[in-house]
């Protein structure tokens, strides 16, 4: 058994090379990787006394850890900073230091979106006038100025075009709705060599086919009824108070079979009937069905070359077929169906034939914790990006220029959608 070796490397924030560590307690580094995310957090423990913490210079605050896998040349698979450092001692009198490091997309929601330099720095206020949603993105990253870049290759093409104003919010809170105005299907992560990555999910190309009882050695598969919505009632009304508005959204054949589940809400956000229609139709086709989701760990072909599999070649965002050799199943194209009309025709003897988005991946060196579901929920981002929105309406008036002293004012229809702006 040819085991991997793991090289962690510090680096000043700078990007200048300190030291490849080699106190490192752990066997294996442990993390997870999230869609619409990235990596996570990591603790490590040294084998090493305070005397010699005091005088060492590489783990000092926010320096960069970057962690290479030896296999097949070389693989990062994970950069973060130091967060938190903390001096600890056994109960038989043993010293260890301990730090904690976050990946850099943890800097995203506590970023502001802004100008970096120039005579609007400092300004919050961006425009972007039928600009596509990957140059929107890249023009996000080139503003946040860190660690996290892309690359030609990494943020694809999306074909949608959107005239957008973001007034006042984080890296995180832009990035996400650069997501609302791509296709559907559509998501994003940043990798373990912090580039970021713009990408759609072809449900017809199948990434990685595995065996439960091969590379497949634990699997936990569910479906549940427990989220379902099919009776939307929604109340909103205008950013004033003034008028007030009511709708409701319902899906018959999801009553049929899961009888009436409603969900109430009155929110001020909602401040028109556009926006009314786009979270009621959207909550709706997101929940008027069972949730499918599947967990299941993969082995790392290290440990056995004959039932293991190459764990760093699976990211977030593939698509994974899972198959059972004692439940034989058929192969399924992907359901389709209109939210208001149709159930979806989901067979659970087909449990395993229809490929799974990867969602999350924990990492722990021997093999993978994989979480995948048949469908990328997309309802979170939209509830935020009518949020984000009216913030935007409400906070017109704080777009100052603080060089010059400058008010840019923006102009609103009855609806409250942007139509233009004015520098004064």
């Amino acid at each position: 058994m040819d085991l991997k070796r793991y090289f962690y490397k510090i680096y000043d924030n700078d990007g200048t090379y300190i030291k490849t560590q080699d106190d490192v307690v752990e066997k294996y580094p442990k993390f997870t990787m999230d869609m619409n995310g990235g990596v996570g957090s990591l603790i490590i423990r040294y084998a090493r006394n305070w005397t010699d913490f005091y005088a060492s210079t590489d783990l000092n605050l926010y320096n960069e850890l970057r962690i290479i896998v030896d296999d097949d040349g070389g693989t990062q698979i994970y950069s973060g900073f130091i967060s938190k450092v903390t001096l600890e001692k056994d109960d038989k009198g043993h010293e260890y230091v301990k730090a904690t490091f976050f990946g850099y997309v943890s800097e995203f929601p506590v970023r502001a979106l802004e100008f970096t330099s120039g005579a609007n720095e400092g300004v919050t206020s961006l425009y972007y006038a039928s600009e596509t949603p990957e140059d929107i993105l890249k023009d996000i990253i080139d503003k946040y100025d860190g660690k996290i870049t892309y690359t030609a290759s990494s943020v694809g093409v999306t074909g949608n075009t959107t005239t957008d104003l973001f007034n006042f919010n984080t890296i995180k809170d832009s990035i996400d709705q650069v997501i609302t105005r791509c296709p559907i299907g559509w998501y994003w992560y940043v990798d373990g060599e912090n580039i970021i990555n713009l990408k759609s999910t072809n449900r017809e190309d199948v990434d990685h086919t595995l065996l439960v009882g091969r590379q497949i050695n634990q699997i936990k598969m569910s479906h549940s009824m427990e989220n379902v919505i099919n009776d939307v009632r929604l109340m909103g009304g205008t950013p004033d108070g003034e008028e007030q508005i009511y709708k409701k959204y319902k899906n018959s054949s999801s009553i049929t079979e899961f009888g009436t589940r409603t969900f109430l809400k009155n929110d001020g956000r909602l401040y028109n009937n556009t926006s009314l229609d786009f979270v009621g139709k959207n909550l709706l086709g997101t929940h008027y069905s069972k949730e499918i989701s599947i967990e299941f760990d993969i082995m790392d072909d290290h440990i056995d070359s004959e039932l293991g599999y190459d764990i760093e070649s699976v990211k977030v965002g593939d698509i994974i077929q899972v198959r059972d050799p004692k439940h034989v199943t058929c192969f399924s194209r992907w359901d389709e169906s209109n939210w208001d009309e149709d159930y979806w025709d989901y067979n659970k003897n087909q449990f395993l034939a229809e490929p799974v988005i990867v969602e999350e991946i924990n990492y722990y060196g021997t093999g993978i914790r994989v979480k995948a579901s048949r469908s990328i929920a997309g309802i979170g981002f939209r509830l935020a990006d009518v949020k984000r929105n009216l913030d935007n309406y409400l906070n017109r008036d704080l777009a100052i220029d603080p060089t010059a002293e400058e008010e840019i004012l923006f102009t609103y229809d009855d609806d409250g959608n942007l139509v233009g702006t004015t520098q004064t």
